[in-house]
């Protein structure tokens, strides 16, 4: 091989990894502004609703679905700027309430969140995968 095609080539691999990594940071949304909480219902019924209150640039919203099944998993996503914090309710079908510790959460990562019979399980990760 010269020193020309060496050259040819070295550039193509090294166009093509940067390319790979883009593709990769676009779909698992790598830099996001979002926030990722994600809560199973791992109760053997359903739950009447999960409601998740979070807190950002001093501002307090909720978002809420209503029924979420046993063994489902339904996750929220929202903006943050730069850090904030999560809570997530969770009634239950005989109507008493699960609320979680909270956490602490900045753009980009991911919360996990259990809903069992007797409480709420939180797990954070860093970073959204």
């Amino acid at each position: 091989m010269t020193r020309r095609n060496i050259t040819k080539l070295f550039f193509a691999i090294v166009c093509t990894a940067f390319v790979a990594i883009a593709c990769t940071a676009v779909v698992r949304e790598w830099g996001s502004p979002l926030v990722f909480v994600s809560v199973e219902n791992d109760t053997s019924s359903r739950l009447r609703s999960v409601t998740l209150t979070y807190e950002t640039c001093e501002l307090e919203k909720s978002l809420t679905i209503q029924e979420l099944p046993s063994g489902k998993t339904y996750t929220f996503k929202f903006p943050v700027c730069g850090e904030g914090g999560t809570k997530v309710t969770a009634e239950l079908q005989d109507g008493s309430m699960l609320v979680s510790r909270g956490a602490y959460v900045e753009s980009g990562w991911s919360v996990s969140e259990q809903v069992e019979q007797t409480g709420i399980r939180s797990n954070i990760r860093r970073y959204h995968l």
